[in-house]
């Protein structure tokens, strides 16, 4: 049950057993009291869902780990919304290129039923090696590309650090849910409905020490380019809902 304005931090993850314990541990360090951490593994090949109960045995009354129900980031972050207990819904990526201690300001940042808080690695420092030119190219066009849905100056849509209130996923119809694997777009899409606010904080996005990205550059790229058109569309015919 939901309740206050508490944080669930929800970390999904697959293969990232090399980042997992470091970073939930400097994120238990300085957790507000009443605020949860939720790990939750899918189709891990090392041994990541192994350290999140490990994580779990230490930290009690702080931390869980769970298994995702189907495939995907998306979903996997929903496996965590459903077994949170609290009114706000923080997204962390489990690839330790964001270090929580450094980037505290997007977690501490005040906000309410009206206002998403975003992640910037486009307009923040990046490491050298944190972003390939491709990647960075395909980043900037998605968030210029999505200005015309915004309508405001581009964010960086796909960074993996987020911060909402969540009754934003709890409106969120099925069908964005079945098209959007990633649910970047969706939470997007979302708050511009909601007529929410979209706050932007530059963060330090640092080059990965463990792992490889569970993203495609050019499949995910073109499943992304379907999504913000089937998006544009329902926004165009005003059936967005």
């Amino acid at each position: 049950m939901a309740s206050g304005s508490d944080t669930s931090i929800i970390i999904p993850c697959k293969n990232e057993s090399g980042n997992l314990i470091s970073l939930v541990e400097s994120i238990a360090l300085i957790l507000k009291a009443n605020d949860e951490i939720i790990i939750v593994e899918g189709n891990s090949t090392d041994s990541t869902f192994f350290e999140a109960k490990s994580l779990e045995s230490r930290f009690p009354k702080q931390v869980r780990a769970l298994k995702q129900s189907k495939k995907g980031k998306f979903n996997a972050v929903l496996t965590g919304v459903s077994y949170s207990k609290c009114s706000t819904i923080m997204i962390w990526d489990a690839d330790a290129t964001v270090n929580f201690q450094q980037n505290y300001e997007v977690y501490s940042h005040t906000t309410s039923n009206n206002v998403l808080i975003s992640g910037d690695r486009l307009h923040g420092v990046r490491d050298k090696g944190s972003m390939q030119i491709a990647n960075l190219c395909g980043n900037w066009f998605f968030a210029i590309l999505w200005t015309g849905i915004l309508k405001q100056s581009p964010v960086d849509l796909l960074c993996g650090t987020k911060k909402f209130p969540r009754l934003l996923l709890e409106k969120t119809p099925k069908w964005l849910i079945d098209l959007d694997p990633f649910g970047d777009f969706t939470i997007f899409s979302m708050a511009k409905k909601e007529k929410m606010s979209i706050i932007s904080i530059p963060v330090h996005y640092h080059a990965r020490s463990y792992g490889k990205t569970n993203i495609s550059r050019w499949s995910d790229g073109l499943k992304l380019l379907w999504i913000t058109l089937i998006i544009y569309i329902r926004f165009y015919l005003k059936k967005f809902k």
